[in-house]
This record gives structure tokens, C-alpha cells and sequence, in this order.
């Protein structure tokens, strides 16, 4: 078995041990990397995949996804501006709420 990883310069290289799920595209802006991938998962008697946008600031995994890419383009952004163990995600979604709304 394949060991799984989070680590952004392994998954660059092989990216099938990615820890959650397919790897579909890696999208690099400035310190920001948003890594989308498909995790397929059985929900009652159904196999459902979603799509995710996992959240990488300087290189490092923040510990955060995202359901869009936009909502996890404003994460990176919150975490690097607030850092991690701070408000960030409140902002985050506070804002993304703002831009998101009509």
C-alpha cells in the first residue's frame, strides 16, 4: 500500500499519494496552493464522489478545503494575512458570504 501524505513537494512529484482522494489539478498563485481533488466515499447504499480545494500557504498545509475554488482562494488569503490559530476562517467565510451574496 501506497503511504498518503499532505505534503505538498511529495504530491507535486506523486501525486497518487495524495491522503484525500484524486488529485484532478494543482493551481499555484503567488504563495498560494490550491489543490483540487475528487474523494469518492459510499453514502447509504450510493458511491458519491465531491470535489474538494485543499489549502496550502508558503508551502504549507493549513488544514483547511474549501467546496470551490474562489472560497479557497479566499481561505489562503485569510490564513496568510491572519495566520493559523486565529480568526482566519471566520473572516474567510464572513467574506466569502459577502461576495457570494446578491
Amino acid at each position: 500500500m501506497i503511504e498518503k501524505t499532505l505534503n505538498l513537494s511529495v504530491i507535486r512529484r506523486q501525486p497518487e499519494r495524495f491522503s484525500w482522494g484524486t488529485i484532478v489539478a494543482i493551481h499555484e498563485m503567488g504563495p498560494y496552493v490550491i489543490v483540487a481533488s475528487d474523494d469518492t466515499f459510499n453514502r447509504g447504499s450510493s458511491v458519491v464522489t465531491e470535489r474538494h480545494y485543499h489549502c496550502y500557504v508558503n508551502g504549507e498545509n493549513i488544514g483547511r478545503s474549501a467546496i470551490s475554488l474562489d472560497e479557497a482562494l479566499v481561505l489562503c488569503m485569510a490564513f496568510n494575512r491572519l495566520g493559523i490559530g486565529t480568526i482566519a476562517d471566520y473572516m474567510a467565510k464572513a467574506a466569502f458570504k459577502l461576495l457570494t451574496s446578491s
